[in-house]
């Protein structure tokens, strides 16, 4: 089965400009996706789609495949992600090249590993359908206990007769970013990154960061100094 890995990583970003090659820990924040997408077992070749030359420069010193510079167009706040991966997937299919399918690895989740990436890999081989990486949501943040702001006044958002103690909650999981999405080419010729049947594979808490902002760097940093990548 012929998988190829996609990371997708523009050069601006409003949370934190540069983002992709902000050091994290010591190394660019771009170094831990490609890391992990290079020592997957399972992964058939890793490209990078960036609109970024310093960016490219930077991913091909890593091992990275580019082939090219993504459009300005597909690389601004407002594009959508399914365009950036339809953009690459034409350009496979134009170069004559074949995949089942494509895994989508957002340079803002450095604690993702190639363990994780082949254990997505592993069920999508067993389901052949959209998978996606999940981790459960703390209890704290269940529908039950989430609150709006109205002024100084808050009104709950859940049902406050659901469950209040934690071991009574119904479990929920989240999309962590995602970290891992695989993708199958038929869903992407529908305009969609995601297919009728989707599964998820469970990441720990831990190792789900999405780094969105300056905090979220500084956890990520903690983590990976305290050993939690591998």
């Amino acid at each position: 089965m012929i998988l190829h890995a996609l990371i997708p990583a523009r050069g601006g970003s409003k949370g934190i400009p540069g983002k992709n090659l902000t050091p994290c820990a010591g190394q660019p924040l771009l170094y831990y996706s490609a890391k992990s997408a290079l020592a997957s077992k399972l992964v058939s070749k890793t490209f990078l789609s960036t609109d970024s030359k310093s960016i490219a420069d930077y991913g091909s010193s890593l091992g990275l495949e580019v082939p090219f510079l993504r459009p300005s167009e597909l690389a601004d706040d407002e594009s959508p992600v399914v365009e950036t991966v339809s953009h690459f997937y034409k350009w496979l299919e134009n170069s004559g090249q074949v995949c089942d399918g494509i895994v989508l690895l957002q340079p803002t989740s450095p604690l993702r590993s190639s363990f994780h990436i082949d254990g997505a890999i592993e069920l999508f081989q067993k389901q052949m359908c959209t998978v996606v990486t999940i981790c459960m949501v703390p209890h704290k943040y269940s529908p039950s206990s989430l609150m709006i702001k109205h002024g100084d006044e808050l009104a709950s958002i859940g049902d406050l007769k659901l469950p209040q103690l934690r071991q009574n909650k119904e479990k929920l999981w989240a999309r962590n970013g995602p970290s891992v999405l695989i993708i199958k080419p038929d869903d992407l010729s529908r305009g969609t990154l995601y297919g009728d049947k989707i599964v998820g594979y469970e990441m720990p808490y831990l190792t789900s960061v999405d780094i969105d902002g300056m905090d979220d760097l500084k956890i990520a940093e903690s983590l990976i100094q305290s050993g939690h990548y591998d």
